[in-house]
């Protein structure tokens, strides 16, 4: 009697098992869509822009704070102010503000007031990166073509409406 209410104790746990795995299955183990960056991929596409390369050439560093200003488009970019990390005594320690898009890893060298969007910044190493991210997070050509044109400065966006 022991053997069998073990073995149908074993059929009821294999067949309870074995009906939700075909879900687990047909999900995958990847998520269904694409997945914002995190803060820190985005720091590492910063720490590769060519102009960190050639202040690291040059015998120093760069650090980076991010940029927090209401006026920047915050849900759809990191915004950094990339500087020099050792400080300047006779001027500005700044080397450039640069923007990562959240949902394609595109990196947008950003201007002074009247320019916010310079232009891309592109690097053999960089573009690298961005693949490997852009895989890790599922972002497909659909979802860079969707969101690499969002604005940074949303007072500009703003001003055109």
């Amino acid at each position: 009697m022991r053997i069998g209410t073990f073995m149908l104790t074993c059929f009821v746990c294999a067949l309870g098992v074995g009906s939700s795995a075909p879900s687990l299955l047909s999900r995958g183990p990847f998520p269904a869509g694409p997945e914002q960056l995190a803060y820190h991929d985005a720091e590492i596409l910063i720490y590769l822009l060519p102009v960190a390369k050639e202040t690291r050439s040059r015998g120093s560093d760069v650090s980076w704070e991010r940029e927090s200003s209401p006026r920047l488009n915050q849900s759809d970019y990191f915004v950094f102010w990339v500087m020099n990390a050792r400080p300047n005594p006779y001027g500005s320690s700044t080397i450039g503000y640069f923007a990562v898009n959240k949902h394609t890893a595109d990196i947008w060298e950003c201007g002074g007031d009247e320019e916010i969007n310079k232009g891309p910044v592109k690097s053999p190493e960089i573009e690298g990166v961005q693949k490997i991210l852009r895989e890790a997070h599922h972002i497909d050509q659909q979802t860079v073509h969707k969101y690499r044109s969002r604005p940074i400065d949303l007072a500009a966006k703003q001003k055109s409406e």
